[in-house]
Parts: structure tokens; C-alpha cells; sequence
């Protein structure tokens, strides 16, 4: 993903809903560096149109709500064993990930069942007319840590660093943009 270009960024969105002293602040500041004002300042360069569905959820996400923090878990690391790149899935390889995890929640027809509502909601973004047999591995992972039944604590965690991607303990401005894309 390419870094995001702080000076045509920031003129991209319409400043209109933002406070004075927000716009003041990303104007003062044309490198993302540690101030008080940075979460302010990322948050409105990545500021986008995001195209999700605020909703009710869906009935083929059902089984896979309130699960708790050691199958997500087991998915992160499925994801990472199963996938070839990592960030993307396919069809065969979310049903290997959920039948690695879930073969204690599931029967292996539920498993490939399950998988293929699955991976029809997580693919139902793509562009009409694209030929796209990939999910996003991050908003998969992402979704299902803030659907899960784990704390609000411990889905920060989770969520952080799965963004975290060079593990340093800190997010950088790319990893940021990510998480917002994905989530």
C-alpha cells in the first residue's frame, strides 16, 4: 500500500466538518510526528468513503459472533499457516482456516457451509463485474475480534497488533491507514 501524501491529502476531504482548530492544526503540521494533535490529523487525512453497511448482521455471520478470544486467536494463526500472501484468502483456503479452528464447533459439511456464507459476505464488496476470488484477510480478522465476546480491552490489543505489521510496538502511519480501510 502506498504511504499516504500528507500535503494532497489533507485538500482532499472537505474541511467543512471539522473544527477551526482541527484545520489549523493539520495545516500547521505537515509530517505526521508526536504531537497532541496527531490522532486528530490521521483521522481526518484518512478520512474516506468507506462503502460499508451500518445494519443488522447477517444471518450467515451468526455462528461466527461472540466467539471467544482463543478461536480468534486460533484464526490469526490459521490465517498465517494456511494463507500463501498472508493478506488475502480464498474460498479453499477460509474453509481449511475455519476446519483448523472451529472442527470442535463444526461437522465438515457445516464447516464448508459456513465457509461459503462466509466468504460470500466478505466478498460482497467488490466491484461489479470483477472476477475477485479473494477476501481481505484483516477485515475478516477484524471483524471477528470486534464481534467476538472478548473485553474491550483485549480486542484493542488483539486489533492492534494485527495492525502492527513490523511489531514494534507502535502503529505507523501506513499500518494506521490499514486498519481504517479494513475495519
Amino acid at each position: 500500500m502506498p504511504p499516504i501524501d500528507v500535503e494532497s491529502s489533507k485538500h482532499e476531504e472537505s474541511t467543512d466538518s471539522f473544527p477551526q482548530h482541527v484545520i489549523a492544526s493539520i495545516n500547521r503540521t505537515n509530517s505526521v510526528e508526536p504531537t497532541q494533535n496527531k490522532h486528530i490529523f490521521i483521522v481526518a487525512c484518512c478520512r474516506r468513503k468507506m462503502g460499508q453497511t451500518i445494519g443488522k448482521v447477517e444471518s450467515s455471520f451468526s455462528p461466527f459472533a461472540n466467539l471467544p478470544k482463543s478461536i480468534i486467536v486460533g484464526l490469526r494463526c490459521a490465517v498465517s499457516e494456511v494463507s500463501e500472501s498472508g493478506y488475502t484468502l480464498t474460498q479453499t483456503e477460509l474453509e481449511q482456516i475455519l476446519q483448523l479452528t472451529l472442527h470442535e464447533y463444526f461437522s465438515d459439511e457445516n464447516v464448508r457451509e459456513h465457509s461459503n456464507a462466509l466468504f460470500s459476505l466478505f466478498n460482497a464488496d467488490t466491484l461489479p463485474g470483477c472476477d475477485c476470488d479473494e477476501i481481505d484477510s484483516f477485515e475478516l480478522l477484524g471483524t471477528l475480534c470486534l464481534t467476538s465476546g472478548m473485553p474491550l480491552k483485549e480486542k484493542a490489543q488483539f486489533l492492534f497488533d494485527l495492525f502492527d505489521l513490523n511489531e514494534k510496538g507502535e502503529l505507523n502511519i501506513n499500518e494506521v491507514t490499514l486498519a481504517f480501510r479494513s475495519l
